[in-house]
Formats: structure tokens, C-alpha cells, sequence
């Protein structure tokens, strides 16, 4: 317990001290004190930001298969999500650092210009290397859209309001989240998968002009005040090697997860040369970041803080089983059922409403208690429950009400999203708090990206064995080339026999209920990992 006051003693140091005299002329209606805050309308802007970046990250989950059908190569099915996550995953530790060095405000601006040129590229383009770039840069802007949010709110709010904000920034980002693939599938039927995206440029730049006129500048504002009252604020140099390393790094991994298995069989060079690439620079990034004196990318010793890891693990943990479970119900729909993009955006409507009430709900009850263990260890079970229902009756696939366990899975973890991140405030020391939330949003997407690669990848495999394999299949000659098809388009099945479409729909709705038991073994190392928390006294 001393060891870790004196850790937040050392943190607070790094702070620029403020002097009781100094006043602080933010705005006409702000004066930079958090007993004072700026009008929460003010906020709107970064609202609408937030729900349109959640809702990015999986906007296109129904309709990859469709975007990769007009670029005429279905193996780039998996690029569409993965660009996005891609620059998501890289850009999040470098906006901790730079909103230290330059200010909330200022990064979050360039972060919704980003999202807008990405989203333009993306929505534009006839060539699918530009749209590759477009979505990692659309990517990462909407890392910072989220993360910088919320860690600006932190910063100019007090302890009461920031609980109430925290509650609706992550209802906003969930809801997002939770509606980018209904919402995805329903705008492609009507008015396309080009204008979902390249719409969105309109709403980034209309939210980075409100954002420059509404938002105050929270504490690099204060920090520039000091500086010229001869109080010299310590400001880390930016991490050049760590970013580019992390970057290489990222890159390979996410390669290799959605390569492998898909368009590459997984001891193709293409893929062994990634996996050598990754390792070798997550390597040398692990140790630039150990001997790294200060400004470190990701600082290994939050990492290892008591009490950081487990809220870190929990955040991997948990995005592994929802996104594995949501990423899935899109192909089972086209597969098994032959649903069209609408229809299937109408069933994950359910999980929605779960996500939101959950964050909602929880969102109120930390802040109103400031606790979050018990709340957890319930939301915990309420999601391992669920998933185990998942188990045992989507064995032989889903059937009418059954898909309502993605409603009660959603609403715990919509409640645990809300425990975590309190945890991570009483837990985060104060002058790493947006580097904190950002390796918090990281691993969220790690456990995203993992999640769906996994899911997917696993489900492929246990189909091609069940078709393969199976006596009474009608495949057995020749069957490994019919399988890649079926694969790589779905609607291939639709040309087949029907007793063959019968066998493959048979297959693949097994090939998933086995698959099922992964996103089952994630929720129960979250149930242990919260159950182990220790809650401090606030």
C-alpha cells in the first residue's frame, strides 16, 4: 500500500503545481477551475463524434462481403474491418502522448480531421489499396475520437460530473458500436456501402468546427498559463522509435490473424515472414520501452501496476468474446439462413439494445456509489451465464428467441464497461491518466481484432472438416475447392443442388455452435479476473 502512494506521489510530481493566486482566463464562461466547469451543451459536438467513430469500427461487419464483391476479389473480405482496426490499434498510444505535449483540444481536432479524409478515401475510391489507406486512416482518427473524449473530460470536470459524462460518453461509444453493423447493412441496401462511408466527411468536418468554437482547452491550457508564470511544466519527449516500431508490429499481427486461414493457408511464406517481422519489432519494442528513461509509448511499469492489469486484461477479454460472437452472427445469417444484409442488421439490433441499457444502468450505479466490484463480479455472471445458454442451444443453430442472449451477454458487458473504466480512474495514477485510457481503448481492440480473427478462423476450420470429412456428404470429390468458394462468397451456395445446400447450411450452423465454447472461456477468465479485484476505499 505505501508503495503505491509513493508511486502516486512520484506521478503527481510530474504535474505542474498550481499556485493559489493564479486565475486562469480560459473562456468568458470558464476559468480552468473544475468547481467551474464549462456548460455541458458545450459537449454536443464530441458527442455526435463519438457515436459516429464507435460506429465505424464495425460499420462494415454485414457488409464485407459485399465491398470485397465490387473490388471483384472476395479474399480482401477481412481487410475492410481490419484497416480500420489497424489504425485504430496504432494511433491510440500516440495520441496519450501527444495530448501531453499538446493539449486535448488540440490532437482531438486533428483526429476528426483524419476520421473525415479517411472516410472520404474509403468511400471514393475504385482501388482497394486506397481503400486499405483510407480505412487505417479513418482508423486513426476515430481512436482519438473516443479516447481523447473522454480523457479531456476527465481533465475540466470534478469527481461527480465526470462519473455522469464518463456513463454517457461510454453509452454513446456503445451504442455506436453496437449499431455500425445494423446500421452498415441497412444503409448499403438503400443508398450503398460507398456513400456510408464517404457521408460521414460532412459530420467530421461539421463536429471538428463546433469542436474548435465550444470545447475549452483543459490542461495544456493551464500548463501554458504556468509556463509564463515561470512555473516550467514537465512535457516528455514524443517516442519517434516506439511509435514506429509499435506501428511494424501492429501491422504484422493483425496481418497474420486475418490472412491466415482466410486468403493464405497459414504456413504460406507471405505469413511466416509477417510472423518473424511482428516478433522481431514487438521485441525491439518491448525494449526500447524498458530503457526508455521517460515518454515511453506504452510505460511497461503501468502495465504492471497492482490493480492495472486485471482492468486491462478484462477490457481484452471481454471485446475477444462479444466481438467474436458479433462478427460471427453475420456469416452464420448468410450461410446458413441466406438473410440479406437488412435482416441480419435487424437481429443484431437486439444485442444493441442489451449494450446500451447495460452501459446506461451501470453508469448510474457507479456514480452514485463510486464502487464497481460487486457490480462486476454480477454483470460478470449475468454475461457468463448468457454465453453459456449460447452453448448448449445454438448447437444446432439459432432459433426465434434464442437469439435474445445476445441481449441479456450485452447488458452485462455494457455494465462491465462501466465498472472497468472507474476502476481504471481511482487505479490510474493522475499524470498518466490519458496514457492509462489509452492502452485501456488498446486493448479493447486487441481483444476485437483477436476475437473475430480467432471466431472466425476457427469456425472455417471446423466446417471444412465437418464437409469434408462427413460420409453423407456429397462434397467428398473434389470438395476442398467447392469449400473455398463457399468460403470466400457465401452466396456460391445458392448455386449448388439443394441436397448439397442442405449438407453445407448443416455444416457451417455446426462448424459455429461448436465455436461458441471460445467466447464462453473468455467471459469465465473475466469472471475470475474481477472477482480477484481489489476495491479501494474511496
Amino acid at each position: 500500500m505505501d508503495e503505491h502512494d509513493d508511486s502516486d506521489r512520484e506521478d503527481n510530481s510530474l504535474l505542474p503545481r498550481q499556485p493559489e493566486s493564479l486565475e486562469i482566463e480560459e473562456s468568458s464562461t470558464w476559468n480552468g477551475d473544475p468547481k467551474q466547469p464549462p456548460p455541458k451543451y458545450r459537449l454536443i459536438a464530441v458527442f455526435i463524434g463519438a457515436f459516429f467513430a464507435s460506429a465505424d469500427s464495425s460499420l462494415l461487419y454485414v457488409t464485407q462481403d459485399r465491398i470485397a464483391r465490387d473490388f471483384h476479389n472476395m479474399a480482401y473480405a477481412p481487410l475492410t474491418v481490419t484497416s480500420f482496426n489497424l489504425g485504430h490499434c496504432i494511433a491510440l498510444p500516440v495520441y496519450g502522448a501527444l495530448s501531453d505535449r499538446y493539449g486535448c483540444k488540440t490532437i482531438l481536432l486533428y483526429a476528426y480531421l483524419l476520421f473525415g479524409v479517411g472516410c472520404a478515401l474509403s468511400g471514393l475510391t475504385r482501388s482497394f489499396p486506397v481503400f486499405f489507406l483510407g480505412r487505417i486512416i479513418a482508423g486513426a482518427g476515430g481512436a482519438g475520437m473516443l479516447d481523447l473524449f473522454m480523457v479531456l473530460v476527465c481533465e475540466i470536470y470534478d469527481a461527480k460530473s465526470i462519473a455522469q459524462l464518463r456513463g454517457y460518453v461510454m453509452a454513446t461509444g456503445t451504442l455506436g458500436r453496437s449499431c455500425g453493423g445494423p446500421l452498415g447493412g441497412i444503409l448499403t441496401d438503400h443508398i450503398g456501402w460507398r456513400w456510408s462511408l464517404a457521408g460521414q466527411t460532412p459530420v467530421a468536418i461539421t463536429c471538428t468546427f463546433f469542436a474548435w468554437w465550444l470545447l475549452p482547452a483543459g490542461r495544456r491550457k493551464l500548463q501554458e498559463t504556468l509556463q509564463n508564470q515561470n512555473e516550467k511544466p514537465a512535457v516528455q519527449s514524443l517516442d519517434i522509435p516506439g511509435i514506429i516500431l509499435f506501428a511494424v508490429f501492429m501491422g504484422s499481427t493483425v496481418l497474420v490473424l486475418d490472412l491466415g486461414g482466410h486468403s493464405l493457408p497459414w504456413g504460406h511464406p507471405v505469413l511466416l515472414l509477417l510472423v518473424l517481422l511482428g516478433s522481431l519489432f514487438g521485441i525491439a519494442f518491448a525494449v526500447n520501452e524498458k530503457m526508455r528513461k521517460e515518454g515511453q509509448l506504452i510505460p511497461p511499469q503501468l502495465l504492471m501496476r497492482s490493480g492495472l492489469r486485471s482492468v486491462f486484461a478484462v477490457q481484452a477479454l471481454l471485446c475477444f468474446a462479444l466481438l467474436g460472437i458479433t462478427s460471427s452472427l453475420a456469416p452464420y445469417y448468410g450461410r446458413v439462413e441466406n438473410l440479406s444484409a437488412t435482416s441480419t442488421a435487424a437481429r443484431l439490433w437486439i444485442q444493441t439494445f442489451g449494450f446500451a441499457a447495460g452501459t446506461l444502468i451501470g453508469s448510474h450505479i457507479v456514480s452514485r456509489s463510486q464502487r464497481y466490484r460487486k457490480l462486476s463480479i454480477v454483470a460478470a455472471l449475468v454475461s457468463t451465464t448468457s454465453n453459456a445458454l449460447m452453448v448448449v442451444y445454438w448447437a444446432d443453430g439459432i432459433d426465434g428467441v434464442e437469439i435474445g442472449y445476445t441481449m441479456t451477454a450485452g447488458f452485462g458487458a455494457g455494465i462491465l464497461f462501466a465498472t472497468q473504466f472507474q476502476a481504471l480512474i481511482q487505479k490510474a495514477p493522475v499524470a498518466q491518466r490519458a496514457t492509462a485510457t489509452g492502452v485501456y481503448y488498446l486493448c479493447q481492440q486487441a481483444g476485437i481484432i483477436v476475437g473475430a480473427a480467432v471466431m472466425a478462423s476457427v469456425t472455417q476450420a471446423l466446417f471444412r472438416w465437418r464437409l469434408v470429412s462427413s460420409p453423407e456428404s456429397p462434397l467428398v470429390d473434389g470438395s476442398s475447392e467447392h469449400v473455398d468458394r463457399i468460403l470466400r462468397d457465401p452466396r456460391s451456395v445458392n448455386g449448388l443442388p439443394s441436397g448439397v445446400q442442405a449438407v453445407v447450411r448443416a455444416s457451417y450452423k455446426e462448424a459455429f455452435g461448436y465455436a461458441t465454447v471460445l467466447p464462453l472461456i473468455s467471459i469465465l477468465l473475466v469472471l475470475a479476473a474481477v472477482i480477484a479485484q481489489r476495491e479501494e476505499r474511496v
